[in-house]
């Protein structure tokens, strides 16, 4: 026991006349006041320059079994430059950090994955670099278009695919209804905002939107069979906002008023019994209120982002009138006068769609 000490000092000795070496790996490292990584910041050292490593360091204590209890490895000479301190009482080999200098000769931790350690020996071979490096702040290359000055979208256009929940409102029919069927509503809609003057943050967007909106209904009545096809044209305004954003997501919150300066009905009534049918047009205006919320993935492919989205609106009543007389008055109102109100109406639709900013 007293031989293996003996060789561990001599170790030590002869390694505080010859200090180790090692080399910065990372493109800028700290050299800490403790062992810490909150610790104080007393300098720093770049990629390739050498730094001094403590002796203690190069020892392989696996190849020389274990220290009597209560001895501690080095020496405590104070004219000795790499003499033990406090912090190292503790330090072994699976240590964070390692014992260094700064310019200045003062003690110094630098973390054991920011050097490359000459050790002359196989264990140099087995040393962790970071991997990426976390210390390098530089950009990638090729750079973002615009840089240094950030380009904010000005403009913004979107397509929109919507199955919206069914459309209720029908004609008065002058017979019962013994049964209903409601067809698929689907909306074709497109957006186009600029962002707001003066608005900084990029968050604001005033727009405008068009829709057109179609469905067919079936109504069975006890004598006839009535075919409703409804065909809606809307434009309104509209104004939005992005509650929150990252990098690569979105979400968007759109307030919208529209019009419907046309709202046309196509009904066809047909005899079960004797297969005579006729065709009458309707049509009429409204306007409606819409709120919509949508999560938006930028860049899904190239420059276009993929939406997705909920909405929902209501609408005021209407009148729709006739524009087509009748042969079979029996089956409708009197004449070409003939016309029905439809009530208020909300609907509520799931959305999506494609996006782009410009």
């Amino acid at each position: 026991m007293v031989s293996k000490l003996i060789l561990f000092m001599s170790i030590l000795l002869s390694g505080n006349v010859f200090a180790a070496e090692g080399m910065v790996n990372v493109l800028e490292a700290p050299l800490f006041k403790r062992p810490n990584r909150n610790a104080d910041v007393i300098q720093y050292v770049h990629k390739g320059e050498k730094v001094y490593i403590h002796p203690l360091v190069l020892v392989d204590r696996t190849a020389y079994g274990t220290l009597p209890e209560g001895t501690r490895l080095g020496t405590q000479d104070k004219d000795d430059p790499f003499a033990l301190t406090e912090d190292i009482e503790n330090y072994h080999d699976g240590s964070d950090f390692v014992l260094t200098k700064d310019t200045q000769g003062r003690d110094a931790w630098m973390l054991r994955e920011h050097v490359t350690i000459w050790y002359e020996d196989p264990r140099e071979f087995t040393q962790k670099a970071a991997n990426p490096d976390n210390t390098d702040y530089r950009l990638l290359e090729p750079l973002p278009d615009g840089y240094p000055i950030a380009r904010v979208p000005k403009i913004r256009g979107s397509f929109g695919f919507s199955l919206t929940s069914p459309q209720t409102n029908n004609y008065r029919y002058n017979q019962r209804v013994t049964s209903e069927g409601y067809g698929n509503q689907f909306e074709f809609n497109a957006h186009l905002m600029r962002v707001l003057d003066r608005e900084l943050s990029g968050r604001w967007y005033v727009g405008g939107m068009i829709t057109v909106r179609t469905v067919e209904n079936e109504y069975r009545l006890e004598t006839r069979v009535a075919q409703e096809q409804w065909t809606r044209l809307g434009a309104g305004g509209l104004i939005s906002y992005d509650p929150w954003r990252s990098e690569n997501a979105r979400i968007t919150i759109k307030g919208i008023l529209l019009a419907y300066p046309l709202n046309q009905v196509s009904i066809r009534q047909t005899d079960r019994s004797s297969r005579d049918e006729e065709i009458r047009q309707y049509s009429g205006w409204n306007s409606a209120a819409r709120l919509e919320g949508q999560w938006m993935r930028i860049k899904f492919f190239q420059n276009l982002d993929f939406t997705l989205g909920l909405w929902g609106e209501i609408e005021s009543p209407m009148d729709l009138q006739a524009k087509t007389a009748t042969n079979r008055s029996q089956w409708w109102g009197e004449g070409k006068g003939d016309s029905f109100r439809s009530s208020i109406a909300f609907t509520f639709a799931g959305t999506v769609g494609l996006h782009s900013s410009y």
